[in-house]
């Protein structure tokens, strides 16, 4: 008899709390898919060891993130940007991919280069902009 007792009050108020708007309140979960992403975007010159510049060199994220390709212009500059997980450096490629036109088949190299975090990003996946400048390489002709 007790056991009906409890149940016709609980059933009661809770007919009671829906008609007056009373509820346990709302919780609001944000749903996100992916992983942390940053965009980056690194500036730099190629040239030969005598200090000219070379055109035509690939210039790519050595690791697995996707991220433009960039190539050498006739001053050998270069703009590299993507997407990356936010990290401090990255290890970007430079390869000769034309063979003798721009002057000899020079070697492949890399270089780690420092990122800087340039503004913040979204705080939720979006962690921001990260860049560096003079991110410069020497390159030797193929032996």
């Amino acid at each position: 008899m007790r056991n009906l007792f409890i149940r016709f009050c609980r059933f009661a108020l809770g007919i009671i709390a829906a008609m007056t708007g009373v509820s346990c309140g709302e919780i609001i979960i944000k749903c996100e898919y992916g992983t942390p992403h940053a965009d980056f975007e690194i500036k730099g010159r190629v040239t030969d060891v005598s200090g000219t510049p070379i055109k035509g060199i690939a210039v790519t994220v050595d690791e697995t993130y996707p991220a433009d390709s960039a190539f050498t212009a006739a001053d050998g500059t270069y703009v590299l940007s993507g997407g990356m997980f936010p990290q401090e450096t990255l290890t970007i490629a430079f390869d000769d991919i034309d063979g003798g036109l721009n002057g000899g088949k020079f070697s492949r190299k890399t270089l780690e280069v420092g990122l800087k975090k340039l503004s913040e990003g979204s705080g939720n996946w979006d962690c921001g902009d990260y860049g560096a400048e003079n991110a410069d390489m020497k390159l030797s002709l193929e032996e």
